[in-house]
């Protein structure tokens, strides 16, 4: 019966500890695809739209290569401790950049799909220069939700709801510098992306490494 399919409220508590800080942490990732989206649609011409919509069409085609990654982390990580949480580390991230590395590389292949997307000269232009950046902001995708998932894993909650709370203000506030350019152009929010990225990659692999090491002297 579907009365057994309800929840009691005596399995509420043990998640409890989680809400906020996970909550924090999807709302302050979100931050950064939402102010994009609005750089993007406020001050671009319907050239730049077109070509945004089909790099993120191809961007949501590969990100869930290293959203597997996080899953693998948070799956795994708890049952391990010690020396063995830290080498399981290490091999995680070391997948994220072969993973970033082969999205990256899949990225670079758009300019030569775009004709299938649009029959529009100039968005294939405009796809093909942003291209690039959206290839280099792969490179640290896979880094990024692997160490993100180890950090779920390891309940580091914290730390990650807290950076992602710095983010949801600086996210934003980067992708506006954009807006006022004098003529913003797709590649311009994808070097921001960019940027992004390489600091969450540089903040997470620093933070897990610290971790492991904690771990590895207990």
């Amino acid at each position: 019966p579907l009365s057994t399919l309800r929840p009691r409220p005596t399995s509420f508590p043990p998640f409890l500890p989680f809400f906020l800080p996970v909550t924090s942490t999807q709302v302050g990732r979100i931050s950064a695809y939402i102010s994009m989206a609005h750089v993007v649609t406020s001050r671009m011409s319907s050239t730049s739209l077109a070509a945004q919509q089909v790099i993120l069409s191809a961007f949501y085609s590969l990100t869930p290569v290293a959203d597997s990654l996080s899953l693998t982390g948070q799956s795994y990580v708890p049952s391990l401790s010690g020396r063995r949480l830290a080498v399981y580390n290490r091999r995680l991230l070391t997948v994220g950049v072969l993973f970033g590395v082969l999205m990256s590389a899949a990225m670079t292949l758009l300019p030569l799909l775009s004709p299938l997307m649009t029959a529009d000269p100039s968005v294939r232009l405009a796809v093909s220069s942003a291209s690039p950046c959206v290839a280099r902001a792969f490179l640290l995708h896979g880094v990024v939700c692997a160490a993100e998932g180890v950090m779920l894993g390891m309940t580091d909650l914290n730390f990650l709801s807290a950076a992602y709370a710095v983010a949801f203000f600086a996210a934003p506030a980067a992708f506006l510098r954009v807006k006022r350019m004098r003529s913003p152009g797709t590649v311009d929010v994808w070097r921001v992306f960019g940027a992004y990225n390489l600091v969450r990659g540089a903040v997470w692999t620093a933070r897990v490494a610290w971790l492991s090491r904690r771990e590895g002297r207990e």
